[in-house]
Protein backbone atom coordinates (compact mmCIF):
# COMPACT_ATOMS: atom_id res chain seq x y z
CA UNK A 1 0.00 0.00 0.00
CA UNK A 2 1.42 3.60 -0.97
CA UNK A 3 1.26 6.57 1.40
CA UNK A 4 1.75 9.98 0.60
CA UNK A 5 4.12 12.33 2.95
CA UNK A 6 2.32 16.20 3.61
CA UNK A 7 4.96 17.54 0.91
CA UNK A 8 3.29 15.73 -1.91
CA UNK A 9 0.18 17.58 -1.27
CA UNK A 10 -0.78 20.95 -2.00
CA UNK A 11 -1.05 23.44 0.79
CA UNK A 12 -3.52 26.37 1.50
CA UNK A 13 -2.47 29.72 0.75
CA UNK A 14 -4.26 30.97 3.62
CA UNK A 15 -2.92 28.60 6.76
CA UNK A 16 0.09 26.93 4.65
CA UNK A 17 -1.44 23.55 5.93
CA UNK A 18 -0.58 20.89 3.57
CA UNK A 19 -3.98 18.88 3.26
CA UNK A 20 -6.43 16.37 0.62
CA UNK A 21 -9.58 19.16 0.68
CA UNK A 22 -6.91 21.96 -0.42
CA UNK A 23 -7.74 22.86 -4.00
CA UNK A 24 -8.79 25.91 -6.24
CA UNK A 25 -11.79 27.36 -5.13
CA UNK A 26 -14.49 29.52 -6.44
CA UNK A 27 -16.97 29.07 -9.47
CA UNK A 28 -14.04 30.81 -11.88
CA UNK A 29 -10.25 29.65 -10.70
CA UNK A 30 -9.64 33.24 -9.97
CA UNK A 31 -9.55 33.14 -5.97
CA UNK A 32 -7.09 30.94 -4.20
CA UNK A 33 -6.22 27.35 -3.31
CA UNK A 34 -7.87 26.82 0.18
CA UNK A 35 -8.62 24.37 2.30
CA UNK A 36 -12.00 23.73 3.17
CA UNK A 37 -11.85 25.68 6.81
CA UNK A 38 -10.20 28.55 5.29
CA UNK A 39 -12.35 28.66 2.32
CA UNK A 40 -15.50 28.46 4.63
CA UNK A 41 -14.42 31.29 6.60
CA UNK A 42 -13.15 33.36 3.70
CA UNK A 43 -16.61 32.56 2.01
CA UNK A 44 -18.97 33.07 4.87
CA UNK A 45 -17.29 36.17 5.52
CA UNK A 46 -17.64 37.65 2.25
CA UNK A 47 -20.97 36.85 1.89
CA UNK A 48 -22.27 38.29 5.07
CA UNK A 49 -20.08 41.65 3.89
CA UNK A 50 -21.85 41.33 0.52
CA UNK A 51 -25.51 40.34 1.53
CA UNK A 52 -25.08 36.93 -0.31
CA UNK A 53 -27.12 34.81 3.15
CA UNK A 54 -29.69 33.40 0.40
CA UNK A 55 -30.39 29.95 1.37
CA UNK A 56 -29.17 27.62 -2.18
CA UNK A 57 -31.67 26.77 -4.35
CA UNK A 58 -32.97 23.47 -4.64
CA UNK A 59 -31.35 20.49 -6.30
CA UNK A 60 -31.12 22.01 -9.92
CA UNK A 61 -32.34 18.49 -11.26
CA UNK A 62 -36.03 18.87 -10.10
CA UNK A 63 -38.24 19.87 -12.94
CA UNK A 64 -40.61 20.98 -10.61
CA UNK A 65 -39.58 24.00 -9.18
CA UNK A 66 -39.54 26.79 -11.95
CA UNK A 67 -40.79 29.61 -10.62
CA UNK A 68 -39.03 32.31 -8.77
CA UNK A 69 -40.12 31.94 -5.25
CA UNK A 70 -41.58 34.58 -3.37
CA UNK A 71 -41.01 36.78 -0.44
CA UNK A 72 -42.40 35.73 2.75
CA UNK A 73 -42.54 39.36 4.11
CA UNK A 74 -43.64 41.39 0.96
CA UNK A 75 -44.77 38.49 -1.61
CA UNK A 76 -42.88 39.63 -4.34
CA UNK A 77 -41.15 36.99 -6.35
CA UNK A 78 -37.07 37.58 -6.97
CA UNK A 79 -34.34 35.20 -8.21
CA UNK A 80 -31.62 33.30 -6.38
CA UNK A 81 -28.33 33.43 -7.67
CA UNK A 82 -25.11 31.44 -6.62
CA UNK A 83 -22.28 33.76 -6.17
CA UNK A 84 -18.60 33.39 -7.19
CA UNK A 85 -17.86 32.19 -3.59
CA UNK A 86 -20.12 29.41 -3.98
CA UNK A 87 -23.17 31.39 -1.49
CA UNK A 88 -26.64 32.70 -2.76
CA UNK A 89 -28.50 35.71 -2.89
CA UNK A 90 -31.98 37.06 -3.40
CA UNK A 91 -31.75 39.44 -6.41
CA UNK A 92 -34.80 41.75 -7.79
CA UNK A 93 -36.18 40.72 -11.39
CA UNK A 94 -35.93 43.95 -12.85
CA UNK A 95 -32.88 45.63 -13.56
CA UNK A 96 -32.16 49.57 -12.05
CA UNK A 97 -29.88 52.45 -13.26
CA UNK A 98 -26.86 52.14 -10.87
CA UNK A 99 -28.15 56.21 -9.64
CA UNK A 100 -31.10 54.62 -8.09
CA UNK A 101 -29.33 51.65 -6.14
CA UNK A 102 -26.83 51.91 -3.57
CA UNK A 103 -23.39 50.89 -3.66
CA UNK A 104 -23.84 48.01 -1.70
CA UNK A 105 -26.95 46.72 -3.19
CA UNK A 106 -25.74 46.39 -6.83
CA UNK A 107 -25.36 43.41 -8.10
CA UNK A 108 -24.54 41.82 -11.68
CA UNK A 109 -24.96 38.37 -13.47
CA UNK A 110 -22.57 36.62 -15.23
CA UNK A 111 -22.92 34.13 -17.82
CA UNK A 112 -19.81 31.42 -18.37
CA UNK A 113 -20.03 29.70 -21.78
CA UNK A 114 -18.44 26.63 -22.75
CA UNK A 115 -15.51 26.82 -24.72
CA UNK A 116 -16.76 24.87 -27.51
CA UNK A 117 -19.57 26.39 -28.25
CA UNK A 118 -22.03 29.62 -27.63
CA UNK A 119 -24.18 28.24 -25.07
CA UNK A 120 -24.14 29.17 -21.54
CA UNK A 121 -23.65 26.60 -19.25
CA UNK A 122 -23.97 28.95 -15.52
CA UNK A 123 -24.50 32.42 -14.86
CA UNK A 124 -23.69 33.49 -11.75
CA UNK A 125 -24.00 36.74 -9.32
CA UNK A 126 -21.16 39.23 -9.14
CA UNK A 127 -21.48 42.35 -7.14
CA UNK A 128 -20.43 45.77 -8.63
CA UNK A 129 -17.31 47.19 -7.10
CA UNK A 130 -14.13 48.83 -7.93
CA UNK A 131 -15.25 50.73 -10.85
CA UNK A 132 -18.47 53.21 -10.53
CA UNK A 133 -20.86 52.05 -12.47
CA UNK A 134 -22.05 55.19 -14.84
CA UNK A 135 -25.49 56.41 -13.13
CA UNK A 136 -27.36 55.05 -16.34
CA UNK A 137 -26.24 51.68 -16.42
CA UNK A 138 -28.39 48.86 -15.33
CA UNK A 139 -27.64 46.97 -12.43
CA UNK A 140 -29.70 44.00 -10.58
CA UNK A 141 -30.47 45.05 -6.92
CA UNK A 142 -30.71 43.03 -4.17
CA UNK A 143 -34.37 41.65 -3.14
CA UNK A 144 -33.67 43.83 0.25
CA UNK A 145 -32.92 46.87 -1.02
CA UNK A 146 -36.90 46.81 -2.67
CA UNK A 147 -38.74 44.39 -0.07
CA UNK A 148 -41.83 46.50 1.62
CA UNK A 149 -41.40 43.90 4.31
CA UNK A 150 -37.55 44.89 4.90
CA UNK A 151 -38.46 48.33 5.18
CA UNK A 152 -41.13 47.88 7.28
CA UNK A 153 -39.12 46.18 9.80
CA UNK A 154 -36.48 48.80 9.92
CA UNK A 155 -38.63 51.53 9.88
CA UNK A 156 -40.31 49.86 13.05
CA UNK A 157 -36.72 49.18 14.65
CA UNK A 158 -35.79 52.97 14.02
CA UNK A 159 -38.78 53.86 16.10
CA UNK A 160 -37.74 54.75 19.88
CA UNK A 161 -38.76 52.65 22.80
CA UNK A 162 -39.70 55.73 24.67
CA UNK A 163 -42.16 56.61 22.26
CA UNK A 164 -43.76 53.32 22.99
CA UNK A 165 -43.66 53.30 26.75
CA UNK A 166 -45.39 56.83 26.44
CA UNK A 167 -48.84 56.09 25.42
Amino acid sequence: METTSDRDLPSCQHCREPGRTVRSRGRIDLIAELCDGCWNRLANRMAMDEGATAPPRPDPDDVIFVEPPNCVRCGSRFRVYPTVYDRWVNLSLAELPAKDVPPHFRWRLVNVASPYAPVVIDVFAVRVRGIEPLPGELVIPTHKMLCAGERAKQQSAEKSPDSDSNG
